[in-house]
């Protein structure tokens, strides 16, 4: 595999998406679970728009591999920042 360090750009939208997640977790609304994988830089994005529980099903999921991103997957994360801060305002 063709490993690439993650660009300034894209780790600044992952560290937006965390930050925003923190901020939404602190309530009790929404629920937003990230996982990130160092070895692969892979990046995974969960949301339950009612909150999580033990039968909660996903609202959303998304995963990428933040140094092999597509043009249309670098727009997703932007979108992903959008909604979130959506979610953080409601």
């Amino acid at each position: 595999m063709n490993y690439k360090k993650m660009t300034e750009e894209i780790r600044e939208k992952a560290l937006k998406i965390i930050g925003l997640a923190l901020e939404i977790n602190s309530r009790e609304k929404n629920t937003v679970i990230l996982k990130f994988f160092g070895h692969t830089n892979e990046f995974e994005i969960s949301i339950f728009y009612n909150g999580w529980t033990s039968e909660a099903k996903k609202d959303f999921f998304k995963g990428y591999y933040l140094d092999l991103l597509t043009t249309e997957e670098k727009k997703d994360l932007d979108r992903i920042i959008e909604k979130l801060e959506e979610l953080k305002e409601a």
